[in-house]
């Protein structure tokens, strides 16, 4: 269940699913990312919807998800994920998301993502 929670969460940001994003986590979510020129620290779904709207704005359109990796550490989860698509003022995009999290039943209680930065498409092999 666990690791169909982090599938899941790549399948919702890839589509921009803010709906389906909200029941993944739980009310209370720590949520913590970081770019290479910003990072956010919010709690609670609201403070992590604004987030998260940051992170993935609605200029940008994923087209593809190009990778995805499972692999677990010692008392959480973590899923890595490359995402291919469109920025309205930047073009074509690349780049690549390392998420480490947590889960209470059948929720994500903690979240953290490590941005790779964005770059053009192709750049990356494997």
């Amino acid at each position: 269940m666990s690791k169909d929670l982090g599938s899941q969460y790549v399948q919702a940001v890839s589509q921009g699913d803010f709906t389906k994003l909200h029941d993944l986590f739980s009310e209370d979510i720590v949520f913590l990312a970081a770019t290479q020129g910003d990072s956010w620290h919010a709690i609670g779904w609201p403070e992590t919807q604004k987030a998260l709207n940051e992170l993935y704005p609605p200029s940008e359109r994923v087209s593809e998800v190009v990778r995805v990796d499972h692999h677990d550490v010692p008392g959480r989860y973590r899923i890595s994920y490359r995402l291919r698509g469109h920025k309205l003022e930047h073009g074509p995009f690349e780049y690549e998301h390392q998420v480490y999290y947590n889960t209470e039943g059948n929720k994500i209680n903690r979240l953290r993502v490590l941005c790779s930065g964005i770059y053009e498409p192709g750049q990356v092999t494997g």
